[in-house]
């Protein structure tokens, strides 16, 4: 069990709030094979305010769509908590996460995001507005630093967002100025527990059950945010919860398995947005289409061309001549 304030949460594994990836359908995906909590997509608190349509649009959701968390992108408190207002409006997040970790460049410059990390007292005003405005848990969401060699300023913005009314931080163990390269650093990680009295949920490189268990071993951390580990690849939610309950190695996906559930992920998408024009997130499809297939054997080819496909049927075509090439060469083995 993970508590975050008065939240009981019923796993340790979370999936993270990716922004142009984790929408409904992804989330379908993600719960079907395990997921117990997942996040709406990154929110912008300017994009909630002015009500654009799209920003809107991410907090659409179902019945099995639940619980779910909500993270806001924000500078100025006021702002932020007028946006989380309207995120109340329209759904029922059972925690509300700042996010102080962002690296895009096009939110390091409204001065949100990893930002913070240079302002903690601001993070901590925004915190201290939530906190003492809503009635639901309050997290942050934090980097280790802002440069490569940075100076622990992840852990001294968390400890200024928990003096400020934060019941938990989710941690990743990358600088800002690292984005997604190289490998995460559990030590940022496993010192904010040691010195924080609220729970730490550690990120980063959590792309396996063999990863999550080191996160865990490595910096004794309450919980773990699962994020690109889940692309094209929504079971490692069940396979990591075995692997850290008995130790089962799962065995590889099957062939089958995987294109099949790729086939799977692409009908829900099309089905959500159908009353939207194909042409309009055809590259969506393309995107998720390619999460599945890479690794796979015979598959560098299907890439190419569902890199240039122009519709949902001819992405569908790709992935059963795919999944055919592949049954021939294996007869033929």
């Amino acid at each position: 069990m993970l508590n975050i304030g008065s939240y009981k949460l019923k796993s340790r594994l979370i999936l993270a709030p990716l922004s142009g990836c984790s929408d409904l359908p992804f989330r379908t995906m993600c719960r079907t094979h395990g997921c117990k909590f997942a996040f709406y997509e990154m929110l912008d608190a300017h994009g909630l305010t002015y009500g654009h349509e799209r920003t809107l649009s991410m907090l659409e959701s179902d019945k099995t769509d639940s619980p779910i968390g909500a993270q806001i992108l924000g500078h100025d408190p006021e702002r932020v908590l007028e946006a989380v207002n309207i995120i109340l409006a329209n759904s029922k997040p059972k925690i509300i996460d700042l996010n102080c970790g962002c690296p895009a460049l096009k939110v390091l410059r409204k001065k949100c995001g990893a930002y913070l990390l240079k302002e903690p007292k601001q993070a901590g005003k925004i915190i201290k507005k939530l906190a003492s405005s809503l009635s639901i848990p309050i997290t942050v969401k934090v980097r280790a630093g802002w440069g490569k060699e940075h100076k622990n300023e992840g852990l001294l913005l968390t400890k200024i967002a928990q003096d400020n009314g934060a019941k938990g931080v989710f941690f990743h163990g990358r600088s800002c100025s690292q984005g997604y390269s190289g490998k995460a650093d559990y030590e940022p990680i496993r010192q904010a527990k040691k010195e924080l009295k609220i729970p730490v949920i550690g990120s980063g490189d959590i792309l396996s059950p063999k990863l999550a268990k080191d996160m865990f071993d490595k910096t004794d951390c309450d919980g773990i945010l699962v994020a690109r580990g889940a692309f094209g690849t929504p079971w490692i939610f069940e396979e990591i919860e075995n692997y850290l309950k008995d130790g089962t190695t799962p065995s590889p996906a099957s062939y089958e398995m995987i294109v099949d559930t790729a086939k799977e992920h692409l009908i829900i998408y099309k089905n959500w947005r159908k009353t939207t024009s194909e042409k309009y997130y055809v590259g969506h499809l393309r995107k998720v289409a390619i999460w599945y297939s890479k690794g796979l054997p015979y598959s560098k080819r299907a890439r190419e061309e569902i890199s240039c496909s122009k519709s949902f049927d001819e992405i569908i075509g790709v992935l059963d001549k795919l999944k055919n090439d592949y049954d021939i060469k294996w007869l033929k083995r």
